[in-house]
């Protein structure tokens, strides 16, 4: 048996007796990880910015090879949420959701630390969001980044110091 390896991986992940190389998530995985993504970045209130749930994180985590990194955690959240109140995860309110995260194992605050800056990394990429934030969803280039004229006189002492470096 091996053990979950994030990352591309071409070869079976088992872990407990549990196949975790599944390219997708069974139906309660995907609704525990939607409910996540909700807690780490909700929609706002005026729908102007969208939440973690709008911007494909699904996408994501398959073109990065990452759905073995999630399974196991997944499947161990929705059992903790069994034991303390006897519901899926995804069933329950915002506000249990949140008690439920604080009560979690080490292991697994470790997962939500990980899963959080994968969530950031996609939504920032996201065109809707780059757009309601207002930079723009464009490449840097052909329209480039201008640099406001300045004084170029600053650089003089630069200049004059000569080379302190190898060729």
């Amino acid at each position: 048996k091996e053990y979950i390896q994030c990352g591309r991986s071409e070869k079976l992940v088992m872990k407990n007796d549990v196949n975790l190389d599944l390219d997708v998530l069974n139906d309660e995985q995907e609704r525990t990880l939607m409910a996540l993504l909700n807690l780490i970045i909700p929609p706002s209130e005026d729908g102007r910015m969208p939440g973690a749930v709008d911007v494909n994180f699904l996408t994501h985590l398959n073109k990065e090879g990452l759905f073995p990194c999630t399974n196991e955690e997944l499947l161990l959240i929705n059992k903790v949420s069994h034991e303390v109140y006897n519901h899926d995860f995804s069933e329950l309110v915002e506000l249990k959701q949140k008690q439920l995260i604080d009560k979690l194992p080490h292991k697994l605050s470790k997962f939500l630390t990980w899963l959080t800056s994968q969530v950031i990394y996609c939504y920032y990429q996201d065109d809707e969001v780059l757009r309601a934030i207002g930079l723009g969803a464009r490449p840097l280039f052909p329209e480039g980044h201008f640099l406001k004229e300045g004084d170029l006189a600053l650089l003089e002492p630069v200049y004059e110091r000569g080379k302190f470096y190898k060729d």
